[in-house]
């Protein structure tokens, strides 16, 4: 799931999610599409298995990554798990984040600081919704920075944050959990190859 800014929602609630915002597990719904573009510091370095084809369009990919905070605080990573695999310009990745790839080859590694305005933007004012309290379960403790699970309009599911709440309205965010935040992305490219198109 992939969303920069939601302007109109259709909200149904599914379940409760008990996970904090800042854990681990509230990012990884977004995987490894949710990658910045290539401004921003940047060290690459080469090894010693790094091949001769460089990362184009139309390359099939293979790489490690983390994603973590200005904090320091790691949103999600697969450097503990065999490398990720894509084809670039397949859509299946923010075109900033390809771009950030581009002219690199197996074995190099890049670390990319990406600002708010390369990543996900700013926070919107109209991703917050005030929704009645009695639509959450009557068991539900809330507590700021719970995520709750909502479906959309097209009956997917979108995740939301509750930013503040009393006895009548929960404030829920529905802005990406990475918008407004400063990210390091690091990557180590395992091995390009010619993507085979069909």
């Amino acid at each position: 799931i992939l969303f920069r800014g939601i302007t109109t929602i259709g909200i149904g609630l599914l379940s409760i999610l008990r996970i904090r915002l800042f854990a681990s597990a509230p990012y990884c719904w977004f995987g490894i599409v949710f990658l910045a573009s290539r401004a921003g510091s940047q060290v690459v370095k080469q090894v010693d298995m790094a091949s001769d084809l460089h990362i184009t369009e139309n390359t099939k990919v293979s790489l490690n990554f983390s994603i973590t905070l200005d904090t320091g605080e790691v949103v999600d990573s697969n450097f503990d798990r065999e490398p990720a695999s894509f084809v670039m310009g397949d859509g299946s990745l923010l075109p900033g984040f390809e771009a950030c790839l581009v002219g690199m080859k197996g074995g190099e590694e890049g670390v990319f600081t990406i600002t708010p305005e390369q990543g996900f933007g700013e926070p919107q004012d109209a991703n917050y919704q005030d929704m009645p309290r009695h639509t959450f379960s009557n068991d539900a403790e809330l507590e700021v920075g719970m995520v709750f699970s909502f479906a959309d309009a097209a009956g997917g599911e979108l995740p939301g944050v509750v930013d503040s709440f009393d006895e009548d309205v929960v404030r829920v965010n529905f802005n990406h959990p990475l918008a407004g935040r400063t990210l390091r992305f690091e990557v180590k490219i395992d091995r390009v190859e010619p993507a085979e198109l069909h």
